[in-house]
């Protein structure tokens, strides 16, 4: 069963004029994770630990996390900071049928749901903690995603570009090795492509990503 929780985007705030509403994609509320070996996840939502310059450059707004094309795409962030412990956000709508179908299911108040695609690039463990405590000190949010199940029941929550493979389950990207000698399965694109961006934003070797696919 998929983790879910609950968020909703900010209708208040909806500018029919501009096509943007603002929205909250991250409280860094605790999550459980894991299979038999369970822990919680915690994202540190604060200035020193959020790499906010993915999202403050103009990152995508998609459609369910749909990264495998541009027809995925029905916006983009316009604007992104943190307040109050939470990741705050502005996105625009395109002006296309796509966007134009999505946006006005937002007006209608019948999409409330948003994701956040990340990178955790550290952790801090505390196995003091049962189940024990993984805190990301050390993200890089990617995109931002209109989605109908979210996980992050304070506010919008957060995934990551997985539609093919089991939730949760960790994948360790090689930086060294290109990315058709890496163990993906060839039909998952999402995760390849992944794989190679990794290698272009110059990451660390080894970096570990999580599938979380809300």
């Amino acid at each position: 069963m998929p983790e879910a929780r609950r968020g909703r985007v900010l209708p208040a705030t909806i500018d029919e004029t501009a096509r943007t509403v603002e929205l909250i994609w991250t409280t860094g509320a605790r999550v459980r994770r894991g299979g038999w070996e369970a822990y919680d996840e915690v994202l540190r939502v604060d200035t020193a630990s959020v790499r906010m310059g993915r999202l403050k450059a103009g990152a995508p707004l998609l459609d369910s996390h749909d990264a495998s094309s541009t027809r995925g795409q029905i916006g983009v962030v316009e604007d992104a900071w943190i307040e109050g412990g939470m990741g705050h956000g502005r996105v625009r709508f395109a002006d296309d049928p796509a966007a134009e179908s999505a946006w006005s299911k937002v007006k209608a108040g019948i999409v409330k749901n948003v994701s956040v695609g990340y990178l955790v690039h550290k952790f801090e463990d505390d196995d003091r903690t049962t189940p024990p405590t993984r805190t990301a000190v050390d993200w890089e949010p990617l995109e931002i995603s209109l989605v109908t199940v979210p996980a992050d029941g304070a506010a919008q929550i957060r995934s990551l570009h997985e539609r093919h493979r089991p939730m949760n389950e960790e994948i360790t990207l090689d930086q060294t090795e290109p990315a058709e000698s890496r163990n993906i399965p060839s039909d998952d694109h999402l995760a390849r492509d992944l794989v190679d961006a990794g290698a272009r934003w110059n990451a660390p070797p080894e970096l570990t990503r999580r599938a979380l696919a809300e």
